[in-house]
């Protein structure tokens, strides 16, 4: 019978999964229209 492999195999392949290059946080801020525009601008 054929090996049947997961079909995440190449996504978890290509995918670069060094804990240094993770991103597993996420940050929320409320900011001022014009702080917005500054951090837009950059």
């Amino acid at each position: 019978m054929a090996e049947m492999k997961s079909p995440n195999v190449h996504a978890k392949k290509n995918r670069n999964d060094t804990p240094r290059k993770r991103k597993t946080h996420i940050i929320k801020v409320r900011v001022t229209a014009e702080e917005k525009l500054r951090i837009a601008s950059r």
